[in-house]
């Protein structure tokens, strides 16, 4: 984290901040809201060594004490809060009016990051208003939000909102120094959790592995043509498909998904689109082979089909096992009709 160009994404909040830390040296009270993990607490800290930096006012060093004190979380002019077991409670924000009735040790201001601020109770969020109503001298609040709503409408009107933008694909990639098609394809999953960087990257190679086996089964149900010799290939990879499927209940929504959007994928092929907008467009040669075997409305029937089997399953509406079993009669019948066809 060496400069605020190392925030990708956010360059309108960015030039904001600079604006308010660098240029005014600002104190008073922010609100840094957005999705999850895409930049608001990085950016406060940034901010912060900044503003404390004894090198620079531009950029921070972070070589100096401010600046190492603050990447651990040491430095005595900041206190940084967050939820503990999903809540800020009333005593962390007392612990917060005390750090900031103090004057400056060695910095600008005193500051004060609440992180997930929207997991203040009520009594929290009354106590942190009276601060922001009569704030100390010498003193930055920075709120850190992903549900601003859900925050005092008294708590908003007193904060400069800073607004930061949900995270690209190609963005999360560069980020997490994983392809451009893995990331989209974890966006695509309705993947959240981004803070662990190591965590997703793991979770993105068993998500490719996951998706290697799923297009390498598709392609012996669906990629040759039907004759004797294939047929008892085509129900051993059947039998497979239904064995991966129900290996883990814990992974079955996510491969029912990952199956939903092959399928999407080859509705794409079919109808001529770009290959640019495939999930999984390193697989494109295969998807064709597969597409060729196909017309529109067979595979359209087989998408709605998984879609029905992916939200009962979510939703608990099915017995898992009968639900795989009958979403496979549908790729038996889908294999038949495009067999008959030829």
């Amino acid at each position: 984290m060496n400069s605020h160009a190392t925030i990708i994404g956010q360059k309108r909040a960015i030039k904001t901040l600079q604006h308010e830390f660098i240029e005014k040296q600002h104190t008073g009270s922010y609100l840094f809201e957005g999705p999850r993990s895409v930049g608001k607490h990085t950016a406060a800290q940034l901010m912060l060594k900044t503003l404390f930096c004894q090198t620079s006012q531009q950029q921070p060093c972070n070589q100096c004490s401010h600046c190492k004190k603050i990447s651990r979380r040491s430095h005595p002019d900041l206190l940084e809060i967050s939820p503990e077991k999903h809540v800020i409670n009333i005593d962390r924000i007392r612990e917060a009016i005390v750090h900031l009735q103090y004057p400056p040790l060695e910095s600008p201001v005193r500051a004060l990051i609440v992180d997930d601020a929207d997991c203040m109770n009520r009594f929290a969020a009354n106590a942190l208003l009276k601060v922001l109503e009569e704030p100390p001298e010498k003193t930055l609040l920075i709120l850190i939000s992903s549900r601003p709503a859900t925050l005092l409408p008294t708590i908003l009107s007193r904060c400069k909102r800073i607004r930061f933008n949900p995270l690209s694909g190609k963005e999360r990639a560069s980020i997490l120094g994983i392809p451009d098609e893995d990331a989209a394809l974890l966006t695509h999953l309705g993947e959240e959790s981004w803070e662990n960087h190591e965590a997703v990257r793991e979770k993105s190679n068993v998500i490719a592995q996951e998706c290697d086996r799923l297009l390498k089964l598709l392609g012996e149900i669906y990629g040759k043509p039907g004759n004797s010799e294939t047929l008892k290939t085509t129900s051993t990879a059947l039998w497979k498909l239904a064995s991966m499927l129900l290996e883990n209940d814990a992974t079955l929504p996510r491969r029912l998904a990952l199956l939903q959007s092959m399928l999407r994928d080859l509705c794409f092929l079919k109808e001529g689109i770009h290959a640019d907008t495939l999930l999984h467009s390193k697989a494109k040669n295969s998807l064709q082979t597969i597409a060729s075997h196909f017309d529109q409305e067979n595979i359209l029937a087989l998408l709605q089909r998984t879609d029905h089997t992916l939200n009962a399953i979510q939703r608990g509406y099915a017995n898992r096992k009968i639900a795989v079993e009958h979403l496979l009669t549908g790729l038996e019948q889908a294999l038949a009709k495009a067999q008959g066809g030829r």
